[in-house]
């Protein structure tokens, strides 16, 4: 159990750098650029709305098909 603790940990780790460098890295150029281009001081908290927007559902549902591989998981291991 402990090595697919380590893996599961692994994997979590990795998903979050990769998503702290594609969206991190680039959001101070993106914001500028969204400043630059539309001259509207509030551009880049409509980024943010849209990004939101489509994180939360995607979040509940992947949630939701966690819980039910965790459910089936564990009625196969029962």
């Amino acid at each position: 159990m402990a090595v697919r603790d380590e893996l599961h940990a692994a994997g979590r780790s990795i998903a979050y750098n990769v998503g702290v460098l594609l969206f991190g890295g680039t959001a101070p150029q993106v914001f500028t650029t969204l400043l630059e281009t539309t001259g509207s001081p509030v551009s880049p908290a409509y980024l943010m709305v849209s990004v939101a927007v489509v994180s939360v559902p995607a979040g509940t549902v992947a949630r939701c098909r966690f819980a039910q591989r965790r459910r089936s998981y564990r009625a196969r291991s029962a």
